[in-house]
């Protein structure tokens, strides 16, 4: 296992961390724990020191400093040779920041360290894993798992039962590059608005058309193809499938759908149900503005294979990015369109994966997004 003892919380502060036997110590509140090959591995979330345990006596050992304790009262009942393999294990526990020394008034070393109190156990595993540095795992695009699972292809095959394909409008795009907004001004004005007012098929087929369709396919064996559209991802992998449930769209059955970027349909899936109702309550319920539920949630998911055969360590990062891209890409061309849009940070993956019969692990939800017509001007 690689360590990185130069990023100790106590080194940074201008000291070494030495251990004392008269002195206490206890488990970092930054540790995780995690089964690996044989034995367990601690690793620390704020240095990246991972330390191997590879037997249950090594565990015992670390997790018996879930409440402080001198090292001396562990080592006394060892003999000479067992306790020097003990004081030279903690000693590189401290060093790597697993455990912390225990003040007289109860504080820990690391309460200390004021840039820890903001970061939430699992944002800084994510933040720690996904960047080199206290990363000690490859970073990149090492394509480690392209021995073990196969390609997904670009376009995602259907599961299950389809109650129907809808057609949708495709708009004038070479009179919409004479007449658009500038992107200046769409830049500025863009703002997440709050409306309950029915949105057309037609305007929800624009946005589509203009924010998630394929432009242009190529077939690559190792990636199962690659794509591209109006916004980047990672790789051209563009892991992101956009589902549509429909609450008050003129021209739409109310119901679920998924959107086909390739032929730029509609595939109705689903039809209006309790679960459904539940995820625009909840899509209600995260905005705080709307007095009703939304008129259309846009709910974005990813099929993660497609990403995680090629990047290790940063691959839910990649994702995210994308994410981000096509939120930007929604946002301005709803701004076009006089549509009002709201981006909500958080969902059910649990729910949309009954909904729209999908693998929790493999194809699940990231964000959403709910639309609503407004009047800004000619929608179309």
């Amino acid at each position: 296992m690689e360590t990185l003892t130069q990023y100790s919380p106590l080194s940074m502060q201008g000291r070494v961390p030495t251990l004392h036997d008269s002195r206490c110590y206890r488990l970092s509140r930054h540790v995780q724990l995690r089964p690996e090959h044989d034995g367990f591995v601690a690793e620390s979330l704020i240095t990246g020191h991972c330390e191997r345990l590879p037997n249950a006596a090594s565990v015992r050992l670390l997790l018996s400093l879930m409440d402080p304790a001198q090292p001396g009262a562990l080592l006394a009942p060892l003999d000479a040779r067992r306790a020097s393999v003990v004081r030279t294990f903690l000693g590189r526990c401290l060093e790597g920041g697993l455990i912390t020394e225990i003040a007289d008034d109860g504080t820990a070393d690391e309460d200390g360290i004021l840039s820890l109190a903001h970061w939430e156990p699992h944002d800084l595993a994510f933040h720690l894993r996904s960047r080199k540095g206290r990363n000690p795992r490859p970073v990149g695009a090492t394509w480690h798992l392209a021995d073990r699972l196969p390609a997904e292809d670009a376009r995602r095959p259907e599961h299950g039962s389809v109650l129907g394909t809808i057609p949708l409008d495709k708009p004038d795009l070479d009179r919409l590059k004479a007449q658009d907004w500038t992107l200046t001004r769409a830049l500025e004005e863009r703002r997440s608005r709050y409306s309950i007012a029915p949105l057309s098929l037609q305007a929800l087929a624009h946005l589509l058309f203009r924010c998630c369709r394929v432009t242009a396919a190529r077939k690559e064996a190792m990636a199962g193809g690659v794509l591209r559209k109006v916004h980047p991802s990672g790789g051209s992998l563009h892991s992101l499938e956009l589902y549509v449930v429909a609450n008050r769209c003129i021209g739409l059955a109310r119901g679920g759908y998924r959107y086909d970027p390739f032929a730029h349909t509609l595939v109705w899936l689903r039809q209006d149900d309790p679960d459904m109702i539940e995820l625009l309550r909840d899509a209600q319920t995260a905005t705080r503005d709307l007095k009703d539920l939304p008129s259309v949630l846009l709910i974005v998911a990813s099929r993660f294979r497609r990403v995680t055969r090629k990047y290790q360590s940063l691959a839910y990062h990649v994702i995210l990015q994308e994410v981000g891209t096509l939120y930007q890409t929604i946002y301005l061309v709803s701004q076009t369109l006089g549509l009002a849009v709201s981006a909500l940070g958080a969902g059910d993956s649990d729910r949309f994966a009954r909904v729209f019969n999908t693998d929790f692990f493999a194809e699940s939800s990231q964000v959403t997004g709910h639309h609503d017509q407004r009047k800004l001007g000619t929608v179309g």
